[in-house]
This record gives C-alpha cells, structure tokens and sequence, in this order.
C-alpha cells in the first residue's frame, strides 16, 4: 500500500490538483468533503451573509471547487479565487470558463493583489489549516489589506479545539480512522475511506496521511486579533453543516465570522 506523509494541505491539494488534470479525481475534491451537498449548502449559508448587490468584485481566498464564486457569478461585477497550487488553479480554470471568474495561485497570508480592490472576502475552511497564531494573524492582515472600506469580509469554520486529536486524523492506526469516519462522519464518508483504502491497496493510487497540526482559538480571540487587523466583528455565530440525515446542524466547535473593515 502506497502510504505517502504530507507535512502540510497545500502538498494534499497540490496532488488533488495533478489527480484531476489526470482525470482520476472529480473537481470536488477539491472543496474538502465528502458529501457536495454540503458544500452547495455552505455556500448559500455564506452567500445569505454577504448581501451582494450586484457590482461588487470578490475574492475568495482557498475557493476549493470554485463553486462559491460559480454561484455567485450572475449577481457581481468580478470574481477571484485563490487556491494554495498551480496544480489546482489549472483545473480550477479549466472547468470554469466564466468571463467574469480568474483564479489565482496564493496562500492566504500572502495575497498577490493591491491594496483595497475587494468589496467582498471569503476565507472559510482555510483558517484552520495554518499552523500557528502568528500565521492566522498574518492572514487576518492580509484580509484586511486587500479589502476597500466597508468590505464585508467572511471567516468561517473557525474552530475553537485542536479537532485532528478529538478525531483521530494523527492516528497511526487506519482502522481508528476508519472508525471514527463511521461514528462521526457518516456512512458515505466511511465508504469513501473503506473505498480510498482498498485502491490504495490493489493500484498505484496513493493514500495520504497528514501529519499537520492546525490552528484553533476561542471566538473571543479570533475577534480581538481581527481588531488588531483592522476588521471589525459585526456579528458571529455557529457554523451550520448538515448531518447525516441532510438536517441543518449547527457546530459545537466551529465558528462564522462576519467582519467589517472600517
């Protein structure tokens, strides 16, 4: 079994990307989950909170699949997304040929653009992949920089415990995985694991581990670094997903933020 150590997810998304252009992978995968469901469920949850009206001109900063900014297209000016391999933003731009869409390499705590050109800023399910408060902060001032006074900017899943110990994603053990995909994730998410597992085993494909820790604080502190950035907190709130049943659910560990620079 080709059992190949990743430091960090920008090594995991750059194979995602090379896996898709080969044509082995689904542009899907590159949103992080295993269910598109919620995926089209977050983006409308974050679309509900950025009140576009029509000339605004958006970045979102580790856009995964794009489909955000597909979504978002008939009702904005312009729209970039930000993805951390060339590898991703090649199918990135082949699968969407959108005029008013460009997607760009970068990382979140350095962006390639100048300084006030966003009305609109979405970072979500990026934050926690950062490995310290200094990087997060980076980041934060980033947001900050390239968003025009009033720009409403999006951070969400930001979350408030060291989630890769509670489930187990550091484990040695396969199985443990395995079955904490089973009592947490789900059915589908087990079987894509059980699946993912067995193509590692009989094919070339490989089966990634990542060993990275990540960022996490409480919504206090996220809120206080904001305001050292130069964002201000108009509101947060749960992270809503949908469990298993397809129910909306609110996280106990994730967070939204709604930010304002002023």
């Amino acid at each position: 079994m080709p059992i190949v150590r990743y430091d960090t997810f920008v090594e995991r998304y750059g194979l995602r990307g090379e896996q898709i252009q080969a044509g082995t992978e689904d542009l899907a995968v590159l949103s992080g989950r295993s269910d598109s469901s919620i995926t089209a469920f977050r983006n409308q949850e974050i679309t509900n909170h950025l009140a576009v009206t029509g000339e605004e001109v958006v970045l979102d900063v580790g856009c995964g699949d794009g489909s955000l900014l597909e979504m978002l297209a008939p009702q904005i000016q312009q729209g970039f997304g930000t993805a951390p391999t060339d590898a991703e933003v090649q199918a990135l731009t082949h699968a969407h040929s959108n005029p008013h869409l460009a997607f760009r390499q970068a990382l979140v705590q350095e962006l390639p653009f100048e300084a006030e050109v966003f009305d609109r800023i979405i970072c979500n399910g990026v934050i926690q992949h950062l490995d310290s408060r200094g990087t997060a902060q980076q980041a934060l001032r980033e947001l900050a920089r390239v968003a025009k006074r009033g720009a409403r900017v999006f951070t969400g899943e930001i979350p408030t415990t060291d989630e890769y110990v509670e489930q187990t994603m550091r484990s040695k053990s396969l199985l443990g995985w395995l079955a904490w995909r089973w009592r947490v994730q789900g059915k589908r998410a087990f079987l894509q694991g059980a699946f993912d597992l067995a193509r590692a085993t009989f094919t070339s494909e490989p089966f990634i581990v990542i060993t990275q820790t990540h960022f996490y604080c409480a919504p206090s502190e996220w809120i206080e670094m904001a305001r050292e950035s130069g964002l201000h907190c108009e509101t947060w709130f749960s992270s809503k997903t949908l469990n298993r049943a397809g129910q909306v659910e609110p996280s106990k560990t994730r967070f939204d933020f709604l930010l304002v620079k002023r």
